[in-house]
């Protein structure tokens, strides 16, 4: 009996420890679902209410570099090109504005700086429209404590929770703006990123020969199916702007584009066999061939 005593007992009290987890667990979504803030540390640009610590008040002291943020992207500038920006004026992080001004802990990183990270979670970020999102990480279980991510059909959302500091609309298009982006595989190369094979749907990789670089598939290339849909790099750029003058893309003709200008007109480029090219437009969301 001494020997069944101990296994028991652990048994009872690993019982016990579930139990208080599910309750709490339990307890946390339900005040969540009522639209009640549960965390220790707030969002950058907002603050607890000193009333009430469930909701959450603009804090006037980073409200104007989250705007500023999002307006910076809006106009054309790269998630990297902001965070220059920021760094060149001494702007402090988020971490280590909270941690001056006791708003949560956050352990700021050694060097300080803004980067392409913080930056892509502002703007990703839908709390700034007013609506609290919560619930986008858990505890695996009640031993280890690890946090995990849960999916999005998992989050909680309460909507005109608090004053927005990025207006709907804005942050809707910010969003599509973000989905549209293109990976930018050779700076010095502006159509990198929009060329797909029009078989298989796979996009393109430059590889630079003695002579001339070709696009080649990329499944061709890696995993031998599809076929080459080679195209020259060299003239592909003239070949595009033209194709884009045939479509009519601008009242005025074309004779070049920035990389801006890409991301706002052209949708992708669709690399056919032997050599033949079509360029999708792309009208305010709505593609068009």
């Amino acid at each position: 009996m001494e020997r069944l005593d101990v296994p028991l007992k652990n048994m009872l009290y690993d019982h016990i420890a579930y139990d208080t987890s599910s309750k709490i667990k339990k307890s946390l979504r339900m005040s969540k679902e009522n639209g009640n803030f549960v965390g220790s540390s707030v969002i950058y640009g907002y603050k607890k209410n000193s009333k009430d610590i469930h909701k959450l008040v603009i804090d006037e002291g980073a409200t104007d570099i989250v705007k500023e943020i999002f307006n910076m992207y809006l106009f054309g500038m790269t998630k990297s090109e902001i965070a220059n920006e920021l760094n060149k004026r001494e702007v402090m992080t988020p971490a280590l504005y909270k941690k001056i001004n006791k708003l949560g802990y956050t352990k700021p990183k050694k060097d300080n700086k803004w980067n392409y990270e913080i930056i892509n979670r502002i703007l990703k970020d839908e709390n700034y429209t007013g609506t609290l999102v919560q619930g986008r990480r858990r505890n695996e279980n009640y031993i280890t404590h690890k946090e995990v991510k849960n999916s999005k059909k998992d989050w909680i959302k309460y909507e005109n929770h608090h004053e927005a500091i990025v207006d709907k609309d804005v942050f809707d298009k910010i969003q599509d703006m973000l989905k549209n982006q293109r990976r930018r595989t050779n700076k010095n190369d502006i159509l990198s990123g929009y060329l797909f094979c029009e078989d298989c749907g796979a996009p393109m990789t430059l590889i630079k020969g003695k002579n001339h670089s070709y696009y080649y598939c990329k499944n061709y290339v890696s995993k031998k199916i599809c076929t080459k849909h080679r195209v020259r790099q060299n003239g592909l750029y003239d070949r595009v702007i033209e194709i884009l003058n045939i479509k009519k893309l601008d009242k005025k003709k074309i004779d070049t584009l920035s990389r801006n200008e890409f991301t706002k007109y052209v949708e992708k480029i669709m690399v056919y066999e032997d050599e033949k090219i079509d360029v999708v437009l792309k009208y305010e969301g709505e593609v068009k061939r």
